[in-house]
C-alpha cells in the first residue's frame, strides 16, 4: 500500500471512527455491519425511536439495483409513470401567449408622425392605433431616422456643388 492510500485509509478510518463516539453506532441486520449512527450511512425515518431506517444505505441500494434488474418492466412501468406526470405539468401550464403585430411599414407609417405632431404622446397614440406603446416609439424613431437620413443625404447634394465651385 502507498503512503497516500494509507493516509487516506487512515483518515477514513478516522472518521468512522470519531463518527462513532459522536453519534453512536448502529448494526444492520442485511449485512451485519456495525457503522456510525449518521446520515452519511443510514437513510432517515422519522417513524423509528432512533430516526434511521433498519438497513444501511449500501444494502438498501443493493436490494434496489438487485429488484431493478429481476423485474425488466419495471423500467417501463417508472417510465410511464414518470411520461403522465410530465404531461400533467405540461398541461397545467398555459402556453405562451404569441401576439403578431402587422406594423404597415414605409410611408404609410407617416400618419404616427403626424399625430406627434399635432399634440399626441405615444400612450394615446397606441390606444389611437391598437399598437403597443413599445412598437409605436420605435415606429417613430425608425421613420425620423429615415426622415433625418433624406433630409441629410439632400442637403449634402445641394452643399456639394457649391463647396465644389467655391
Amino acid at each position: 500500500m502507498s503512503p497516500e492510500e494509507e493516509a487516506i485509509a487512515l483518515t477514513e478510518y478516522d472518521q468512522e471512527f470519531i463518527d462513532d463516539l459522536l453519534f453512536g453506532s448502529k448494526l444492520c441486520p442485511a449485512c451485519g455491519c456495525k457503522r456510525p449512527a449518521c446520515t452519511t450511512y443510514w437513510a432517515r425515518d422519522v417513524h423509528k425511536p432512533d430516526g434511521f431506517k433498519a438497513t444501511c444505505r449500501s444494502c438498501v441500494a443493493a436490494r434496489a439495483r438487485e429488484h431493478y434488474a429481476n423485474d425488466p418492466e419495471l423500467r417501463d412501468r417508472k417510465n410511464k409513470k414518470a411520461r403522465v406526470r410530465y404531461r400533467a405539468d405540461q398541461a397545467k401550464r398555459k402556453p405562451p401567449a404569441r401576439v403578431v403585430v402587422m406594423v404597415p411599414t414605409g410611408p404609410s407609417n407617416h400618419h404616427l408622425l403626424a399625430l406627434l405632431r399635432a399634440g399626441m404622446n405615444t400612450s394615446e397614440i397606441a390606444r389611437a392605433s391598437g399598437l403597443h406603446r413599445r412598437t409605436v416609439r420605435e415606429v417613430i424613431q425608425a421613420d425620423r431616422r429615415q426622415i433625418t437620413a433624406s433630409t441629410e443625404a439632400k442637403l449634402l447634394a445641394v452643399a456639394v456643388p457649391e463647396a465644389v465651385t467655391a
